[in-house]
């Protein structure tokens, strides 16, 4: 196959004719080649295609591992929508995704089989299978259906940080256009391996789709413990890493203490959240290696603008501007910043980012409670995220509109105000939000974990007085071990904002 792949199906296709020897997938029980993988595929296609599910809705709820990869592509080659679960949702949330989705089949490892079966006991109208299970090592070859770039091949629950998930559909189209687009920008190199901490089972499973695309092996890791993380990159000589500003965090706290060799280390790709620049600067101290952004979101099935390597060495070489911006958006992407009637507003003006081009979804989920408002708009996708293209022509991300804090009639950037609590050598992480304020509307509360477990308010107080506006500096501050996190590494700020209004403690 020569032509450009337009499917999942033909995309793992291509690499299994092209590259059959070469590693496609490693877990802790071992490695397949893709020709391997292409084998482990087609069977399990088999059997979904034996069982008449073409063009249902097929639950995958699983943690990484190559036998969950292997399903994803069996999945797109049988014709069916593979319904991504959280595998680290209580079982009673999983069902009622499950119940949301209209999901014909269940397919789960071990752990969320036995989850799922003590919830749903003796249900005979839920057919529920393992992964194990859903490889068989024979079966007759069933024809498979013809599979169009335009059908649906994933439906996501977004990680619901500011309320309920919405369930995006994402076609054949979206999911290849955007493992195109970011693999144009990271240009990955004939020796790439990529480090695969991010679940599966959130929109982060384009990363395996980019470098699959280009060849490439990646190496799943099963949550992010950093000693494991360090261990797997020396053995395997990753040398390219997809993390979140945790995990970096976390990372570069680690190599302080053990000084592994991360040699092989060339690049980390960063996302899921912004990072500061302090920190940007010491991971690049400590980890000795480039530093590339990307910015997306389910509904972009991914990455769609992206800060490359060049742009972060200018920012570390005397243009600390480049630190704070998410960059240009990918070759076919359009980026637009707009008002509340979807109007473009002028450069330098602050608005809301809207994206459009082929790996933009159209539309969510049929679901009641989904106003038609939330849905993708004509003239691209309203991202809810507020932005302004700077005069270097880059996007720098303001903040969701939704963690706009009004106070006192001002407008303050959550996202600013977390910058500079972090720029101070006490604080290793922050996350700021607001509570009701009877005097201001709305008071800032900043949430921080301090560097060496000890915090003097009244220096942080002293340093935000120079570092911040009066209306911008926090009202409260709470200390915390480790701000919360959902599974693709975003800080949670529904719980911040719990126990910043004293409904948890």
């Amino acid at each position: 196959m020569t032509s450009r792949p337009t499917t999942l199906g033909e995309l793992l296709t291509a690499a299994a004719e092209q590259a059959p020897d070469t590693t496609a997938i490693v877990d802790a029980n071992g490695s397949l080649t893709f020709e391997e993988l292409q084998g482990a595929t087609l069977l399990r296609a088999s059997l979904l295609t034996a069982l008449d599910l073409g063009g249902q809705r097929v639950a995958l709820i699983s943690e990484n591992s190559a036998d969950m990869v292997a399903q994803i592509y069996a999945n797109a080659v049988a014709g069916v929508t593979t319904v991504f679960i959280n595998a680290r949702l209580q079982p009673h949330e999983q069902v009622a995704q499950l119940r949301r989705s209209g999901a014909a089949l269940w397919i789960g490892d071990d752990h969320a089989v036995d989850g799922l079966s003590n919830e749903i006991g003796e249900r005979t109208d839920v057919q529920l299978l393992s992964l194990a299970a859903a490889r068989p090592t024979s079966l007759e070859q069933h024809p498979h259906p013809v599979v169009r770039a335009e059908d649906p091949a994933w439906l996501l629950y977004t990680s619901g940080t500011t309320g309920r998930s919405k369930g995006v559909v994402l076609t054949h189209t979206n999911v290849v256009a955007a493992a195109e687009n970011a693999g144009v920008t990271r240009r990955f190199s004939s020796d790439e391996v990529l480090g695969l901490p991010f679940p599966l089972f959130h929109i982060a499973a384009t990363n395996l789709l980019i470098a699959h695309l280009n060849h490439r092996p990646v190496v799943l890791i099963s949550g992010f413990e950093p000693a494991e993380v360090a261990a797997l990159i020396e053995h395997y000589r990753i040398t390219a890493l997809s993390l979140a500003p945790t995990m970096v965090r976390r990372l570069i706290d680690y190599q302080r203490r053990a000084g592994a060799d991360l040699s092989s280390l060339r690049t980390v790709y960063y996302g899921a959240a912004p990072i500061t620049p302090a920190l940007l600067r010491e991971a690049h101290e400590v980890l000795g290696c480039e530093f590339s952004q990307s910015y997306g979101m389910t509904e972009a099935a991914g990455m769609a603008v992206f800060l490359d390597a060049d742009a972060h060495r200018n920012g570390l070489a005397g243009e600390p501007e480049r630190l704070t911006q998410a960059g240009a958006p990918g070759p076919h992407i359009t980026l637009r910043i707009v008002d509340d009637d979807g109007n473009q507003v002028p450069p330098g003006t602050i608005g809301e980012i809207s994206l459009s081009g082929p790996q933009i979804f159209s539309d969510y989920d049929e679901e009641a409670d989904v106003p038609r408002a939330e849905r993708c708009r004509a003239g691209g996708f309203r991202s809810g995220d507020m932005g302004v293209i700077d005069t270097n022509g880059a996007l720098r991300v303001v903040d969701r509109k939704k963690d706009i804090i009004i106070t006192g009639g001002e407008n303050v950037s959550s996202l600013e105000v977390e910058a500079a609590l972090c720029s101070h050598p006490s604080i290793s992480a922050a996350a700021v939000v607001s509570r009701p304020d009877p005097e201001w509307g709305e008071a800032i509360v900043a949430a921080v974990v301090p560097t060496d477990g000890t915090f003097d308010e009244g220096a942080l107080r002293a340093f935000c007085r120079d570092a911040l506006a009066g209306f911008k500096r926090p009202k409260a501050y709470l200390v915390v071990d480790a701000l919360p996190v959902n599974a693709t590494g975003k800080i949670d700020k529904v719980a911040i904002r719990r126990l910043a209004r004293g409904e948890v403690h």
